[in-house]
């Protein structure tokens, strides 16, 4: 009795691993507003493609590092329209932005583990900071700060593999992503007549990096 309660317990156990990080790749369209577009987000989408590293504190938080990279573009004919004829007509720019954001899910998110209830999918809602690179064509190249604000849901397939889902907007704290500032003589600041980027993709990540499966505390 003793020993076949030993070997099912350790089975349990194994099933019910858990691991501290995941690495994963996203790939989705991207969107962009400012003075070539002031309604639609999505009006003229690009390609965004990204990678993530995350560290899984619990079932409830991870916080990530994502290095992406987004093409943007739009046109317009607002500017002739108004006497601008000075202006571009249209814009193509890409966007390079590294960020670090923590990341909360609505239910506990895993597999196994019964007696903790755990959810297969879980909606989830992120924030945090980071730093863009915006290479207008025929522009100059900027730097800016950025606060980016993500939904999304997930789905564990299985117990180290996962599918995500994601909309992802961002403040940058910058008008010149287009390569155009000030078009209309209001001057930008951090807060005010910026260009905010948006993303939307669906992407796949591995979990590694297994928990010491004795210790009574999260390692």
């Amino acid at each position: 009795m003793t020993l076949t309660f030993g070997s099912s317990s350790i089975g349990m156990m194994a099933q019910e691993e858990e691991y501290k990080w995941s690495a994963g790749m996203n790939c989705g369209i991207s969107g962009y507003l400012g003075e070539f577009n002031r309604a639609n987000i999505f009006k003229s989408p690009g390609v965004n493609l990204s990678a993530q590293v995350a560290y899984l504190y619990d079932t409830r938080w991870n916080f990530n590092g994502v290095l992406s990279f987004s093409t943007l573009k739009g046109s317009t004919d607002v500017f002739s329209q108004e006497g601008l004829t000075n202006l571009p007509s249209s814009f193509n720019s890409s966007l390079w932005q590294l960020d670090c954001n923590a990341e909360f899910n609505f239910m506990p998110y895993g597999i196994g583990e019964t007696y903790k209830r755990l959810s297969r999918w879980t909606p989830f809602i992120g924030a945090g900071i980071g730093v863009a690179m915006a290479m207008p064509k025929g522009g100059s190249t900027s730097f800016a700060p950025e606060l980016p604000i993500s939904f999304g849901v997930k789905y564990k397939i299985k117990e180290r593999f996962n599918l995500k889902a994601e909309l992802t907007i961002t403040k940058l704290f910058t008008d010149s992503a287009d390569g155009l500032q000030d078009v209309y003589g209001i001057e930008s600041s951090w807060f005010k007549n910026t260009d905010w980027s948006a993303s939307f993709t669906v992407g796949f990540s591995y979990e590694f990096g297994k928990r010491c499966p004795t210790c009574h505390y999260v390692d």
